[in-house]
């Protein structure tokens, strides 16, 4: 039976932890994006409308 060994070191850790901190970030700053489109969007029809 083959036994394998993964070795990670706490710098690969660190920047693995850091690219997901700063694709979470990405991610939140576009879902706050599409959000305020959104938003305005719905205005936009309702003024539409209401004319």
């Amino acid at each position: 039976m083959e036994v394998i060994f993964l070795y990670i070191s706490s710098d690969e850790i660190r920047k693995l932890a850091e690219q997901s901190k700063n694709s979470t970030e990405e991610i939140k700053k576009i879902i706050e994006d599409i959000q305020k489109i959104s938003k305005q969007l719905s205005t936009e029809i309702n003024r539409f409308i209401l004319k």
